[in-house]
């Protein structure tokens, strides 16, 4: 049994350390139920920082969910999170 599903698009392409780099994060910050990897914003994304798991992470502002982000070349989703995220 999976703890998270893993959905990439079709054009992504993966370095030699991805599979590691992923999974040491998954391990260093297990309390999120979706992640998106590898997103962008035109603006400034320093608004956006957060100071958690020992990573450069971005959590855009609640009140605005897209927040000027762009892309999703992987998604990261905790199974126990998928039936609220596809009811979402």
């Amino acid at each position: 049994e999976a703890d998270f599903i893993i959905v990439m698009e079709d054009d992504v392409v993966l370095q030699p350390s991805f599979w590691n780099t992923t999974y040491d994060f998954l391990m260093a910050c297990p309390h999120f139920d979706y992640v998106t990897m590898d997103s962008w914003k035109e603006s400034s994304q320093q608004m956006d920082a957060v100071d958690i798991c020992h990573a450069s992470l971005f959590r855009p502002a609640k009140m605005r969910p897209v927040s000027g982000y762009w892309g999703s070349q992987v998604q990261v989703v905790r199974i126990t999170f998928l039936n609220t995220l596809i009811q979402r």
